[in-house]
């Protein structure tokens, strides 16, 4: 199954952190439900970054994008600029572990130096279990 309006999320865009809606993105954006993505998680300080592939996984959030101009929000908000060789993210397509789809997800555009590992891949329980 492929569907261009599908997106995927697992830091300060998962439900009720507060992002969406100061980004004035949550009216557009429908939780379909918990997601699970191959990667690797690091954190980055107040928000993680995703690398996707390999044997890990990520725990996330699939949404369908209601109107598709909150890309564009949302690439903003991710530093995501296919025109500057020096932003931090991509927005890629990948094909999700589970539900099997495939959906945008915002990347890491290199892998970062130092970063510790989210151990589990999940963001909400790391920053629970470090106090955030």
């Amino acid at each position: 199954m492929v569907d261009a309006e599908l997106l995927a999320v697992y830091g300060s865009l998962l439900a009720g952190l507060g992002q969406q809606e100061r980004l004035g993105v949550d009216d557009d954006l429908e939780l379909i439900g918990p997601c699970v993505l191959a990667g690797t998680l690091y954190a980055l300080g107040w928000y993680p970054g995703l690398r996707p592939g390999g044997g890990g996984r990520v725990v996330a959030e699939l949404y369908r994008v209601a109107d598709p101009r909150v890309l564009a929000v949302l690439d903003r908000y991710e530093g995501c600029d296919p025109g500057d060789p020096q932003a931090e993210y991509v927005r890629v397509r990948v094909r999700l572990v589970t539900p099997d789809v495939e959906a945008w997800v915002y990347a890491l555009a290199r892998k970062p130096v130092g970063a510790p590992v989210v151990v589990g891949g999940d963001w909400r329980h790391h920053t629970r279990r470090a106090g955030a």
